[in-house]
């Protein structure tokens, strides 16, 4: 299994944006040929866990929402709607960033991190005070 997930981790790597995921989908596809539908269901199970631990301590300080991520991409590994739907957003998020931040003078990026800052910590202040 570990031979897998490293394969599919390499592919996820070097791949290329836009369809990075489509290409990990298919290969597992692939490798999925001829095997029991408990041996598939056990990533299908085991990402639903993940992305639901992520949303359940998604808004706690630390890698609460990143193991939502890690769900919802080992979900693309068997979904193909949802491997198109990363592949999307990947383009999206990768044009955003170079319109947020690689096209910006220094100060500028000051600027927007100290905001994000200001705004990420003033969410955790009102999530803090309603939970608490």
């Amino acid at each position: 299994m570990s031979n897998t997930l490293r394969e599919s981790w390499r592919c996820l790597k070097e791949g290329e944006p836009g369809s990075r995921f489509r290409d990990v989908h298919d290969q597992r596809r692939q490798a999925q040929e001829g095997r029991s539908a408990a041996r598939r269901a056990v990533p299908i199970v085991l990402g639903v866990i993940l992305m639901l631990g992520g949303i359940a301590i998604g808004w706690v300080p630390g890698p609460g929402g990143f193991i939502g991520i890690f769900g919802v991409a080992l979900l693309a590994t068997q979904f193909r709607w949802l491997a198109k739907l990363l592949d999307w957003a990947e383009l999206r998020l990768r044009a955003l960033w170079r319109t947020i931040w690689t096209r910006r003078s220094v100060p500028a990026r000051v600027l927007v991190g100290l905001v994000a800052t200001a705004v990420a910590a003033g969410a955790a202040y009102a999530l803090g005070t309603l939970v608490l």
